[in-house]
């Protein structure tokens, strides 16, 4: 089936119930969008409940519009798409259906006409001609009337929005009417000018020591998220984002584009629409990978420097860890993460390139190029030799942690070459053959002690930034 997705992207939520008279009685009707803990009383015990807390990055603090904003998306196939069509009904006039009539289709049925009438519903890049028709007020109060559709997904399009507790709320409540979607969040905080060299050095430095760090720490935590799926169930592809063109691992070539984003703005520059494209459309663009991903393409028009979370895909947990770790570095600074910008990212093809001609004809094998392309950043193959990148930056003053590395780059090294041979043998097939070489691959951050290492960093800062 011809795979289809909507995007999520959450709106603000009224920062009180501005339009209540407070002088109302306890009896008046208590605004639909309290939450549930304060739905009895008086609607100023709504109001006060309805007030979100702000959060902003150092130095910001207070200053009008200075909050930090956040958005979210969540994308669904087609065959988990069954609720979202029970809401959102394409216009009679396009379809020659009636509500009632539409809510009675299967759901391969609506993706039939959805599919038979695409260009008249959804005129591109624009509100679609399918509509919101709920009487759940909880949906109608974040979702919107329409859609917009999106080469091969819907998109629901919604205004930022301030209170990050208020987007989690809201996404709960989509996963739990909708079902669980593949989740991305976004947050941003006010874009600020620099005037002298040194200011400019320091923005560079604190924004890509940052990113190298979270990047770093959030590939070694997704793979060993995925090895302790691959732990209860067998036949779990737990490195799956490594074999995805958009989803990976930082590169060295992904990093170096991201340098240029980053120099551009500390120079007080702005994305023209050549970079804009550049970054939103180029398979090797440094918004692809499954990390925290710098989108000054996003909120430029706002003045803003936006961020976006892609590692979660249908964990609603992990988003909600991710975005409070990156609102306590914002609200502290980046400062602590200077030294970092040293870091050198993963060169996906030099270390590819240096594996035994055996070994990469395997993994070529199991892991083709994307589609046709024929530029390193599609071929995922290369990502499975990450174990064997530079780990220096880390090790290099760490006798113990070089030690368990390298006995940990030993073991990957045997098991890609003892599951080669099982393979070559036809003792296993294709499948088995990827879910042993991603389950090896997923066990590597525990076992080489990196991704402990890198878990402490942040305690150390949490620490120093209590």
């Amino acid at each position: 089936m011809r795979f289809l997705s909507f995007l999520l992207l959450t709106t603000a939520l009224l920062s009180s119930c501005a339009h209540l008279s407070s002088s109302k009685p306890a009896s008046a009707k208590i605004d639909e969008r309290c939450p549930a803990s304060a739905r009895t009383g008086t609607n100023e015990r709504c109001e006060s409940a309805l007030v979100p807390h702000l959060d902003y990055a150092l130095g910001n603090e207070g200053a009008p519009n200075a909050q930090l904003q956040f958005g979210a998306e969540s994308e669904y196939v087609a065959e988990e798409s069954g609720a979202l069509l029970n809401i959102y009904i394409p216009e009679t006039e396009i379809t020659g259906i009636q509500p009632d009539e539409w809510l009675k289709m299967p759901l391969t049925k609506k993706i039939e006409i959805i599919e038979k009438y695409q260009k008249k519903i959804f005129p591109y890049r624009q509100p679609g001609r399918i509509h919101l028709q709920t009487e759940d007020a909880k949906l109608r109060n974040f979702l919107p009337d329409s859609l917009v559709y999106d080469s091969t997904h819907f998109e629901i399009v919604l205004k930022p929005m301030n209170s990050v507790s208020t987007l989690i709320e809201d996404l709960r409540y989509a996963e739990k009417v909708l079902g669980a979607g593949s989740l991305q969040l976004t947050f941003s905080t006010p874009r600020k000018n620099f005037e002298t060299k040194e200011e400019k050095d320091q923005f560079y430095r604190e924004q890509l020591g940052h990113l190298n760090y979270a990047n770093e720490r959030d590939t070694l935590e997704k793979l060993d998220s995925g090895f302790q799926k691959y732990s209860q169930s067998p036949d779990a592809h737990s490195a799956a984002s490594f074999n995805h063109p958009f989803l990976g691992p930082m590169t060295k070539i992904k990093q170096e584009k991201l340098k240029k984003w980053i120099r551009l703005l500390a120079d007080g520059k702005k994305l023209n629409k050549g970079h804009r494209d550049e970054l939103s459309f180029e398979v090797s663009s440094s918004k692809f990978l499954g990390g925290v991903s710098f989108r000054p393409d996003v909120a430029q028009d706002q003045n803003r420097l936006a961020y976006e979370i892609r590692q979660c895909h249908k964990s609603l947990q992990c988003i909600e860890q991710i975005i409070q770790r990156e609102i306590q570095f914002l609200k502290t600074g980046y400062s602590y993460f200077t030294k970092f910008a040293e870091i050198e990212a993963f060169d996906n093809k030099v270390t590819f390139d240096q594996m035994d001609s055996p070994l990469k004809d395997f993994l070529k094998d199991l892991f083709p190029k994307f589609r046709d392309y024929r530029i390193v950043s599609t071929q995922m193959y290369r990502n499975f030799s990450y174990p064997f990148r530079d780990w220096s930056f880390f090790t290099s003053t760490d006798k113990a942690l070089s030690q368990s590395v390298s006995k940990a780059q030993k073991k990957y090294l045997r098991t890609l070459e003892k599951i080669s041979a099982s393979y070559a043998a036809e003792k296993i097939d294709r499948d088995q053959a990827i879910i042993q070489v991603m389950a090896a691959l997923s066990a590597f951050p525990s076992e080489s002690g990196l991704l402990e290492a890198l878990r402490k960093i942040e305690k150390d800062y949490r620490s120093s930034n209590p």
